[in-house]
């Protein structure tokens, strides 16, 4: 088995204990919505300019295995989890077949 199946068979057993459901929204006004699952979390990020104190926060954001994708994500689609939606602002496929969604809250 090459490692692009193993990482990605461990990804599709992580979002599938972890994930929950939610609804994919793509910008394409042509694209119909899909549901599909995902691993939220929030992740620390630290923003420095050279070497003086920089800002550090949270960010929201979603694992998700590329196969289970119908498109590659794009600025503007959005994902709705129950009452929230949050719009997509990155897209950072790795190279084990997931990928993270860094939202936002709309």
């Amino acid at each position: 088995m090459a490692w692009s199946d193993t990482a990605d068979e461990i990804n599709r057993i992580g979002v599938g204990t972890f994930g929950e459901s939610v609804t994919y929204s793509p910008a394409d006004e042509d694209a119909e919505d899909y549901e599909i699952d995902v691993v939220f979390s929030r992740e620390y990020i630290e923003e420095r300019a050279g070497q003086k104190a920089g800002v550090s926060g949270y960010r929201t954001v979603a694992g998700v295995r590329v196969a289970d994708l119908e498109a590659t994500p794009r600025r503007g689609d959005q994902i709705v989890r129950g009452s929230a939606s949050y719009n997509i602002i990155d897209y950072q496929p790795d190279d084990g077949g997931g990928a993270v969604l860094v939202l936002q809250e709309s």
